[in-house]
């Protein structure tokens, strides 16, 4: 279906879109100077169809992609080198882009995903502070990369009611699923249910 024409590329985060027609996925290139330095990462949230091996570029400097369950927003992050990430909104059918969350408190937001209702994004984030100290989290403290204050938080599509949910631990690189009737959050230590 897509294969990448580097080998310092790779894709990963996909996501299905309700109708099974495209998959949704985060493309990353490395780039190197002509001394083969490293020299940056560019990360795009792509569309694939399957069907027709077509693949478009719908949002640079974005990354974990999420599809409504309605069909019509994809929920994305912008990151940012200056600990400073968005959630980003993308109307699929006009594609106009708009940001839910752009909150200085916060300095890592991840792994978005949507209430059946396609009215609410829920995300993980991590508040200030906790990964600036070592720079990226491969460069952190043992202390500071793990078990940092992660939290579950969610969002309106229109922007309003943004809250966090206690959790009974650190999360460690949390990810979320989504239930009529429950939030799980799950990490290296353990899975929690939020009702």
């Amino acid at each position: 279906v897509l294969g990448t024409s580097d080998p310092y590329d790779w894709v990963d985060q996909p996501q299905w879109a309700p109708d099974g027609a495209t998959l949704y996925a985060t493309y990353h290139s490395l780039d190197f100077d002509p001394q083969g330095t490293y020299s940056s990462l560019e990360e795009s949230v792509i569309a694939i169809t399957p069907s027709s091996g077509v693949t478009e570029t719908l949002a640079t400097n974005a990354v974990f992609p999420a599809p409504s369950p309605d069909g019509r927003w994809l929920a994305y992050v912008e990151p940012s080198d200056t600990f400073r990430p968005k959630l980003m909104l993308l109307d699929l059918e006009s594609k106009a882009t708009s940001v839910l969350v752009d909150d200085p408190s916060l300095s890592a937001i991840e792994a978005p995903r949507w209430a059946p209702d396609s009215a609410t994004v829920m995300f993980v984030a991590t508040p200030a502070g906790a990964m600036e100290e070592g720079g990226f989290w491969w460069e952190a403290r043992q202390a500071a990369a793990h078990g940092t204050d992660w939290k579950v938080w969610q969002v309106g599509i229109d922007r309003a009611g943004l809250i966090s949910y206690p959790v009974p631990q650190p999360l460690e690189d949390p990810r979320l699923a989504i239930t009529a009737d429950a939030i799980y959050a799950w990490s290296y230590s353990g899975m929690w249910r939020y009702d």
